[in-house]
């Protein structure tokens, strides 16, 4: 490796800012999931109303049919996206002490955290378009309530 690419002796500035980076992501994530769990709470106290009530067929089918995949989005954030991994996984890397060096270990461990906060950035990215558009049926569903409670 060159000269310019080989990170300072002290990756102590470095790793932190890594630990800020990870720690901020995983704060978000769990604020996605409660948000995830609100939109799914409203979705079905909504649905309740709507079976509940005397609306045209169609309208209650279109009503609930938006509550559904509002609901859906909702809940594949919480239960699928939680599966990708947020940071390295730490027993790899105490394996990885028996090979390298204490710098190439360093660096190893900066690329690696590097290449999660990456895939965490477009992980989050996507659970946040998924949440707008769970949201955007939620309203949706609730527009199509206030037409149906004028019949």
């Amino acid at each position: 490796m060159s000269a310019r690419g080989a990170l300072p002796r002290d990756g102590s500035a470095l790793r932190s800012l890594a630990e800020m980076q990870l720690q901020a992501q995983v704060a978000l994530a769990a604020t996605m999931d409660a948000r995830a769990i609100g939109i799914m709470g409203i979705d079905a106290a909504l649905a309740a109303i709507v079976v509940s009530a005397r609306f045209p067929n169609l309208l209650r089918i279109a009503t609930l049919a938006a509550l559904i995949l509002s609901a859906g989005l909702a809940g594949r954030l919480i239960f699928l996206e939680n599966d990708e991994r947020i940071g390295p996984l730490v027993a790899r890397l105490l394996a990885l002490r028996e090979f390298y060096d204490d710098h190439a270990l360093e660096e190893t461990i900066l690329k690696g955290v590097a290449a999660d906060v990456k895939a965490n950035e477009h992980m989050l990215a996507r659970g946040a378009r998924r949440l707008a558009f769970a949201f955007v049926l939620l309203v949706l569903a609730a527009q199509l309530i206030l037409i149906g409670s004028l019949y």
